[in-house]
């Protein structure tokens, strides 16, 4: 049985019982800070597994956006809302069932990673401590 403890910031890590660390990013009606972010990751983030954007837009414009960006990054797994209210129902999908990760990152679409992180240290530091939450802003 999985066990999942959140708690929201701006990243957190949520552990489950596999191996690797995944990505969430959360998005709605924003295509242009997903690519900047997606661009930041894919510069300074090392150690990184399987990327999912859960994904809602309001619109064709946004819909099109959406899909320039996943022109972009195609090894980006792409997950929509279809309705407003089925948010967590989509997150308890990717954590549970999608990824096969032991660690997952949960992030916002509004953020640009400027250093390099080594997702391994972040790891093996929760790992020392038994923590279950990594929080960087």
């Amino acid at each position: 049985m999985k066990f999942l403890k959140v708690f929201f910031v701006q990243i957190v890590f949520l552990t489950t019982f596999v191996q690797a660390c995944d990505l969430i990013i959360f998005s709605k009606d924003r295509p242009l800070q997903l690519a900047t972010l997606l661009y930041s990751i894919k510069k300074h983030v090392k150690g990184l597994g399987v990327i999912y954007l859960l994904g809602h837009y309001t619109s064709s414009d946004f819909y099109n956006g959406y899909k320039k960006v996943k022109e972009l990054f195609p090894e980006v797994k792409f997950v929509w809302q279809e309705r407003d209210n089925d948010f967590f129902e989509k997150v308890k999908q990717i954590v549970f069932v999608d990824s096969q990760s032991e660690k997952i990152i949960l992030g916002v679409d509004d953020l640009i990673v400027q250093d390099d992180i080594d997702l391994s240290l972040c790891e093996r530091a929760m790992d020392k401590v038994n923590g279950y939450a990594f929080l960087f802003t």
